[in-house]
């Protein structure tokens, strides 16, 4: 996977509701599940996702998504930390 860093994007990983048991999930589901597309977009462009396309629908491997949304809040934590520190 490839750059994790340079998002503004925000989430909340305690309101994400993604069924992680399912192999694949697709762009829609994430949406669903809240994933802003904004962050869903930066991930594909970024590399940090690689979309397959199934039925012409972008299809992700659910453990990236994962391994992505971890990444995204041990980042936002960081930065957290960084600005609290700086006060």
């Amino acid at each position: 996977m490839a750059n994790y860093e340079g998002t503004d994007i925000q989430i909340d990983p305690k309101e994400i509701d993604l069924d992680w048991s399912q192999l694949i999930t697709d762009e829609q589901e994430m949406l669903e599940a809240g994933y802003p597309l904004e962050l869903i977009a930066h991930w594909v462009d970024n590399n940090i996702l690689e979309p397959f396309s199934v039925d012409n629908q972008r299809q992700f491997y659910t453990q990236d998504v994962f391994k992505a949304t971890v990444y995204q809040a041990m980042e936002q934590q960081s930065v957290a930390d960084n600005k609290e520190v700086m006060d």
